[in-house]
């Protein structure tokens, strides 16, 4: 596996221009959702070194540490996507793979810090929309009994 996640192979096809193929390979191999391993892929396309997307050296992640995919996870604020990409890596199950996540955050401030805004952003986001879908639904209901009035 390659520092974003990818296999080799993998690597190889995106060099080589042929994404999609690129992309059914990831997920064979690490049994990623299509989401995840087009994420993977693309995030090797635009840095194939690896080394812009963290603050500090990927070298300086020890084993115990949580893989790559799953800290672009936590820097989008996706916690859930981090521990299942958590659970594949390490072979754990769902509570140690929460526990290890939780155990990385705490020891990686800087990590949790844009954790926090990226799920701060994204909570947001879905509660614009949600307010949005109720307007409409207020609206509709409105109409209705209007309607039924007349």
């Amino acid at each position: 596996m390659s520092e974003h996640g990818i296999p080799a192979a993998a690597k190889e096809l995106a060099k080589g221009g042929q994404l999609v193929e690129a992309v059914k390979v990831t997920r064979e191999q690490t049994r990623l959702s299509l989401k995840d391993a087009k994420d993977a892929v693309d995030a090797f396309i635009r840095d194939p070194n690896g080394a812009s997307r963290f603050s500090r050296r990927r070298e300086d992640l020890t084993r115990s540490d949580i893989p790559p995919l799953a800290i672009s996870a936590l820097e989008a604020g996706r916690l859930v996507d981090a521990i299942k990409h958590t659970r594949i890596a390490r072979g754990l199950g769902l509570k140690a793979a929460k526990e290890t996540v939780e155990h990385f955050l705490e020891q990686h401030r800087d990590i949790d810090a844009r954790f926090r805004a990226a799920s701060l952003t994204e909570f947001r986001r879905v509660a614009r929309k949600l307010a949005t879908i109720l307007v409409l639904i207020g609206m509709l209901a409105f109409g209705y009994v209007y309607w039924l009035a007349a």
